[in-house]
């Protein structure tokens, strides 16, 4: 006997536009080659700080729309500034508040969603 399909609400994925300095990007992908986590190596090779230098040109500025992960990787990434000459400490603690900031709204966004629909996010829907 098979169990039926259930329905238990619905999930929002809240992304941001961002848009950061080229000097920014390029101190991320700098952090980034010199982490000591794989999954922050490859987000400077491959992944959503690649994809945030890529942005960056400054002759043809555009954004990228960042997930909680994403910020929360990028995050990761800065809390090994210290480790590193290439990077101020200024601007890495400028960098780190900022994406910081961006979870902040992310998630503050997220739990509009889920009030608006009144559902509960982790399980079956409220009755």
């Amino acid at each position: 006997m098979t169990t039926p399909p259930e329905t238990f609400g619905y999930e929002y994925v809240v992304k941001i536009a961002v848009r950061i300095s080229h000097v920014w990007a390029t101190y991320l992908k700098t952090l980034a080659a010199a982490h000591y986590d794989y999954k922050c190596r490859e987000a400077g090779n491959c992944g959503v700080i690649n994809g945030l230098y890529n942005v960056s040109d400054p002759e043809y500025p555009s954004t990228l729309a960042l997930r909680f992960d994403d910020a929360d990787l990028i995050t990761k990434v800065l809390e090994q500034s210290h480790y590193h000459d290439a990077v101020p400490i200024h601007e890495a603690v400028a960098m780190r508040e900022f994406f910081r900031g961006v979870m902040d709204k992310i998630r503050a966004r997220h739990e509009t969603l889920i009030a608006l629909d009144g559902i509960n996010f982790c399980g079956p829907a409220a009755p």
